[in-house]
């Protein structure tokens, strides 16, 4: 691809600011560090949550860049903490040899755009939908996914529990991965024969611009709570990311909403798109009402039939509905999308049910925000038979926002019986001052066992249930690993849980789900 064409891309979505030098280069991979850069990369300057790639124009120039796309130029200083570092003129196209140069007003969106291009703009030969919002993004984007390969139309999937098409399964890096890799998987794709794509947009996706909003046919937005305030540092920021999905969306696209939400109509507020909402409020244009809900699956009167669905609780009610009504916005036949809906197995790690041949029951879920866990222990409290107990093992993922810690400590002593505070992925903090966090939100913390070793936590959990307990382990889901310190050690909720369970004689169960290698 010559540089040339880059630029007459940058300009032509209002992203160019200046360029210069010869254009005729060849650029053949895009490229956002410095230390990957190789002969006839294009280096795009990024500046991220931890580091600021225009620190490091200059070596990825040293390191054979021929192009450098930036927000800065060489009249700028670039701010590093308190520290101002004057930029290295000798990188910067000044001198006619030294690499071609394209400064930008925004380089996440320019990298998407670049991506893109690239890769022959797959996002055009596909359908694309994404589903936004604080929970239920895993399920739905699974569940279109699912409706549309059923009924005929080959479709990938990019979210959290795995990046996959036709007979291609990646394990996720990210829930959404980067620009660059997000349209290398969007080419595979289009060559593979895929005619569609789901994808999980996370706040942080939309916020850095990895995909083009101008790309996608339906966005869905499932709700909004607490969650990434790390990242967003405030609510209404987040909000705003979530919103930005929705307010870049062209004319021909649709826009699903939840209007039991209450922001449900403010994230389609400015949208270009046509709106659909879904809702058991009598004003959606999607209706519901829950007739049964038992962990073997829900009945819903949905759209004015009555279905039975193999997932369980209210929030999981929702997120078919939101499934339904998009694959209805793609313009499919209502009786074929209820059909395939009601036979989907549940998603991997997301209210992942097993059974002990002695009626004990286990449930995996990723839950790791307070409303995801309200949610999963709430209904399972339903579902209890009586005479049994809710057990609960959970912890919070540290250098994440601490705000929501003593929130979901609270949860759990609200509804479990008997709560297990242990790790989650303590990453570089100190395990037991998460824990301290969680500690907070409790009324009677002596009532809790509190272990930072996740394997002895669910182990205890097990041996001391009862025939007929039912055991919730949240928060880790699908995931194969934790991340303790900045190491990603091998571990399985699932594999613990059976290990536990069989040394006490109580083998489980296991049942089908979808999702990453399923």
């Amino acid at each position: 691809m010559h540089f040339s064409t880059c630029i007459d891309r940058l300009k032509d979505k209002g992203l160019l600011v200046s360029f210069s030098n010869p254009l005729n280069v060849q650029c053949d991979r895009l490229a956002i560090d410095s230390r990957e850069v190789g002969q006839s990369n294009c280096f795009v300057a990024i500046k991220g949550t931890h580091a600021d790639g225009h620190l490091f124009i200059d070596k990825a120039v040293k390191n054979g860049a021929i192009a450098i796309v930036s927000e800065v130029g060489p009249e700028d200083e670039i701010i590093n903490g308190d520290r101002s570092q004057p930029r290295n003129r000798e990188v910067f196209p000044e001198d006619p040899s030294g690499p071609a140069f394209a400064r930008v007003t925004n380089s996440h969106h320019a990298l998407s755009e670049l991506a893109s291009l690239l890769n022959g703009d797959p996002g055009r030969e596909l359908k694309l939908i994404a589903t936004t919002g604080t929970n239920g993004k895993t399920t739905v984007a699974t569940l279109v996914s699912w409706v549309l390969n059923q009924s005929g139309t080959p479709a990938g999937f990019l979210g959290t529990t795995g990046y996959r098409y036709g007979v291609v399964e990646v394990e996720a890096s990210h829930t959404t991965p980067s620009a660059i890799v997000f349209h290398e998987l969007l080419a595979g794709m289009v060559q593979s024969g895929m005619k569609a794509c789901s994808i999980e947009a996370s706040s942080h996706a939309i916020d850095q611009s990895r995909f083009r909003t101008s790309d996608v046919d339906v966005a869905i937005f499932t709700n909004l709570t607490r969650d990434h305030l790390d990242y967003h540092q405030t609510f209404e920021n987040y909000q705003a990311s979530k919103k930005k999905l929705f307010d870049e969306l062209v004319t021909s696209s649709c826009a699903v909403t939840n209007l039991d939400d209450e922001r449900g109509l403010v994230m389609v507020s400015n949208t270009k798109g046509k709106v659909t909402s879904y809702g058991q409020s009598t004003l959606a244009d999607i209706t519901y009402a829950i007739r049964g809900n038992a962990l073997s699956g829900l009945v819903l009167d949905l759209d004015g039939t009555t279905t039975t669905f193999k997932l369980a609780g209210a929030f999981n009610a929702a997120n078919l509905v939101a499934a339904y009504t998009a694959c209805l916005s793609l313009g499919m036949e209502s009786t074929i999308v209820r059909e395939s809906l009601a036979a989907c197995p549940p998603v991997i790690g997301r209210m992942e049910a097993f059974q002990t041949e002695t009626g004990s029951t286990v449930i995996l879920d990723y839950a790791h925000t307070p409303d995801a866990l309200e949610n999963v222990l709430s209904t399972v409290r339903e579902s209890l038979s009586k005479g049994s107990s809710l057990w609960c093992v959970f912890g919070c993922g540290g250098d994440r926002d601490r705000g929501k810690r003593p929130q979901m400590g609270a949860i759990a002593e609200k509804w479990a019986d008997h709560v297990v505070v242990t790790s989650d992925n303590p990453r570089t903090e100190n395990a037991l001052d998460i824990l301290d966090d969680i500690k907070k939100g409790f009324k009677h913390e002596n009532k809790a066992l509190w272990m930072v070793d996740r394997r002895e936590a669910i182990a205890t959990a097990v041996s001391r249930m009862s025939e007929g307990d039912t055991l919730v382990l949240a928060g880790k889901g699908h995931e194969t690993y934790q991340v303790i310190g900045t190491e990603k050690i091998h571990f399985d909720d699932k594999v613990e849980a059976m290990h536990a369970f069989r040394s006490i004689g109580q083998p489980i169960i296991q049942g089908r789900t979808v999702g990453f290698n399923s």
